[in-house]
């Protein structure tokens, strides 16, 4: 979600709009810092950092005072909303679910004034696998139904996530899908010469296998770990962290993988990419609807590189990468099907090429994110031209 609305609001800036992005912070030590780079008379001194990310856009990050069934919670989020109002009179809010601090808006009588639009990531699934979501979300519910009752329109992000969504059955009349969109760049010349610290991390003959994302439930990890012990000449790199690493790292241990599952946890976005551009492919072992779309699947797809994914019913992973075509989709929660996929691109390195060619050209040619951003300007100019 972050990383999509980083791209997006630099997209809508070149059509004119200007944003005030509000977020949450993770950093204990933002509670007491100020950089004065906004006009005073707009928000006064904020007990919040506020930065100029361009000429058009101001970043504001509320403290989190918590975290919540992996929800942050943010007490300061109203008083910065009341402000935000005060300050620039927007004419919409575009709000990004799911978002707990979002229900703050209901509470607020000024924003009943301007037109709301839901970018809807994700369904908050009451998961088989987390008992704190299936206690907590009947309450969040109630809210999650007003919000989106309010809404003038819901921008789901895939066709498949739109049509098996129970959540938003009601409210699929005010629906409109548009994917979520990256910047197009020549990544393989900027990338093509890796760091030696990257270089170091792989291990050689071995196929090059690279996972992405926060460590948790839902994100299948044990499984693609599984795999790597049922197919020897797999080599994997984990970059992300989250509550589940130290249980990932025990079963690393516990089945003799440390030389070939290397965890590297959080790194720069130059790093990030040197990885991307020297695996031989990438690996989303995601086992539930959470997953909704996997925006660094088109990160990978830039690249070139093919995808193995699992076969989320109603995700919008399955429907980005075409299985045969620029990956391979098999079956989730299952390490024997993921080692399979591997032992299908070591032994056919032919295969392996020509589904990252396919991969770069289907990114180019549908998830641009200039081409996402004027979809978006239609749902603002519809929104805004109606009483």
């Amino acid at each position: 979600m972050e990383r999509f609305l980083s791209v997006l609001v630099e997209a809508l800036e070149k059509k004119t709009v200007s944003n005030i992005i509000l977020v949450h912070s993770h950093n204990k030590s933002t509670f007491k810092s100020t950089i004065s780079l906004i006009t005073k008379q707009f928000f006064g001194q904020l007990e919040d950092i506020v930065v100029r990310v361009s000429a058009g856009a101001l970043l504001i990050r509320a403290q989190t005072a918590l975290t919540l069934a992996f929800s942050p919670v943010s007490l300061s989020f109203p008083s910065l909303l009341k402000k935000i109002y005060k300050g620039m009179k927007p004419d919409l809010v575009h709000i990004h679910m799911p978002n707990t601090s979002a229900f703050w808006l209901l509470m607020l009588p000024c924003y009943r004034k301007i037109r709301w639009i839901i970018h809807w990531h994700s369904d908050v699934v009451a998961s088989k696998y987390s008992w704190k979501l299936r206690l907590l979300y009947p309450i969040y519910r109630v809210f999650e139904k007003k919000i989106l009752a309010r809404a003038n329109i819901i921008i789901v992000t895939s066709p498949a996530y739109l049509d098996t969504s129970t959540t938003l059955e009601s409210w699929r009349y005010k629906c409109r899908v548009i994917p979520l969109g990256i910047k197009l760049k020549d990544l393989r010349h900027n990338y093509r010469h890796h760091s030696t610290e990257v270089n170091d991390v792989w291990s050689r003959n071995n196929l090059r296998i690279l996972a992405i994302g926060r460590l948790t439930y839902y994100k299948g990890l044990k499984y693609l770990i599984g795999a790597i012990k049922t197919f020897p000449n797999a080599h994997l790199v984990v970059v992300g962290d989250g509550e589940q690493r130290m249980e990932l790292d025990n079963l690393v241990v516990e089945n003799a993988l440390s030389k070939r599952v290397i965890f590297v946890g959080e790194i720069s976005e130059l790093q990030k990419h040197e990885f991307l551009s020297s695996c031989d492919c990438l690996c989303l072992s995601s086992i539930e609807r959470t997953e909704a779309f996997g925006l660094v699947l088109l990160e990978s797809m830039l690249h070139g590189k093919p995808t193995i994914v699992c076969d989320i019913p109603g995700s919008g992973v399955p429907w980005i990468v075409s299985h045969g075509q620029t990956g391979l989709v098999v079956a989730p929660e299952s390490s024997v099907e993921l080692g399979k996929a591997m032992q299908y691109f070591y032994s056919d390195n032919q295969e392996l090429v020509r589904m990252g060619k396919n991969a770069r050209r289907k990114v180019v040619s549908n998830f641009n994110i200039s081409r996402v951003a004027e979809q978006i300007m239609t749902v603002y100019n519809d929104v805004l031209s109606k009483k």
